[in-house]
């Protein structure tokens, strides 16, 4: 059998990682300069949808919650902090936000996380605000999360960093007491089963007394 000499070894390999890098298929998208400078070399994209009005509308159905939801006004153009958390507790997922409008509230910064308290998560959904452009982060077309893995370390400590939100405790429905009305609806009480057989059988006849004596 011949031998493979390094050459042919080497070559080898490169075609194994060029196919498995042409299986990956790039998403549509942009990637837009100020988001490579955070991201550098990636097979990301930022799906940025038809928004005239700049607002955070279109994501409402991507993101499954409402502005009011979120406690936002429904001509927001920006997430902060507490729509972040708030959420975290409709959903119970993790999200997101990077900020390169050169815009930055006090308290905020320009990458955030927030997520649930328990569980754990490999992936999560990213919305990114550029001057006059929103978009949501893919790495896959149908797909609004990106892997945690596929960010880069400077990400990757933010998200471990990250607040965690406690989740809101479903409540038991209380018991639906209906209200005692005299005359209305009146308490029946609860008669025990071994009487209501004792009642429906009716009271029992002593054996007469020549019967009762044969039976001595």
């Amino acid at each position: 059998m011949a031998k493979v000499v390094p050459e042919e070894s080497r070559y080898y390999e490169e075609q194994s990682r060029e196919a498995t890098e042409n299986d990956h298929k790039i998403p549509e998208g942009e990637m837009p300069e100020a988001l490579q400078a955070i991201l550098g070399e990636t097979s990301l994209r930022l799906r940025i949808p038809p928004n005239a009005n700049q607002t955070l509308l279109p994501f409402t159905a991507i993101l499954g919650v409402t502005l009011e939801q979120l406690g936002l006004e429904e001509n927001a153009t920006r997430l902060n902090k507490n729509a972040l958390i708030q959420y975290v507790r409709y959903t119970s997922k993790p999200i997101g936000m990077i900020n390169l409008t050169g815009d930055i509230p006090d308290g905020e910064k320009q990458i955030m996380f927030a997520r649930p308290s328990a569980g754990v998560f490999h992936a999560v959904t990213i919305i990114v605000f550029l001057p006059g452009q929103i978009g949501i982060l893919v790495e896959e077309d149908g797909v609004v999360t990106v892997t945690l893995s596929k960010l880069p370390d400077a990400i990757n400590e933010r998200w471990k960093s990250a607040g965690l939100v406690q989740m809101r405790q479903k409540q038991a429905s209380p018991a639906v007491v209906q209200p005692i009305e005299i005359g209305v609806n009146p308490v029946v009480p609860i008669v025990p089963l071994v009487v209501q057989a004792a009642q429906k059988r009716g009271p029992r006849i002593p054996p007469k007394a020549s019967v009762a004596a044969s039976a001595l």
